[in-house]
């Protein structure tokens, strides 16, 4: 009972965090991550809501979405035996940009490689791409080649919060840019 309390009582605290938009606006330094509470925020960790789209949903019909992630930051964290091994992860923020040049949003995510062996890398890949004042769309999959992968489009918000479908993503082999191809069906 206990445990299954535990596992209602984080479901609501992610879901809230969700629905009220709250960002992380504090970058953590070790100290801050010896002092982790509970919940895996550093004490002292400011919170800075920003604005859910108020658009109503209108994925009604099979539409694609093309972003191009460049110019970011992204962390490579080497947990285990030292050098690239499983359970290792990078974390990444990128802002994106359509096809003209404009810039038209962000994504954050996180990789955690699950198999490294000398002939095979499975990554597990999980992000959210912001499209400014139109909402989140969110992405879960498995990256097994170097130069691209098919990734689910798990949900949204905003004008997004029906959306479900699938994303390619391509990676550059020659520059840091990262095209993301979203199909999304309602």
């Amino acid at each position: 009972m206990r445990k299954r309390f535990g596992i209602v009582a984080a479901a609501i605290a992610v879901a809230a965090l969700t629905v009220t938009g709250l960002t992380l606006a504090s970058g953590s330094s070790s100290s801050q991550r010896a002092r982790a509470t509970a919940w895996g925020f550093p004490r002292g960790l400011h919170l800075s809501a920003r604005p859910l789209s108020t658009a109503t949903p209108h994925i009604t019909t099979a539409r694609t979405i093309v972003v191009i992630a460049r110019d970011g930051t992204d962390t490579f964290i080497d947990e285990g035996a030292p050098g690239l091994s499983a359970g290792d992860r990078d974390v990444f923020h990128n802002p994106l940009f359509n096809r003209d040049g404009e810039r038209v949003g962000f994504v954050n995510g996180d990789t955690v490689f699950t198999l490294v062996t000398s002939r095979r890398v499975n990554v597990q890949v999980a992000f959210t791409a912001t499209l400014s004042r139109r909402g989140d769309i969110t992405v879960q999959g498995v990256q097994t080649r170097e130069e691209s992968f098919d990734g689910a489009v798990t949900g949204g918000t905003g004008e997004f919060q029906n959306a479900r479908g699938e994303v390619h993503v391509q990676f550059s082999q020659t520059s840091d840019a990262t095209t993301a191809t979203f199909h999304l069906i309602p």
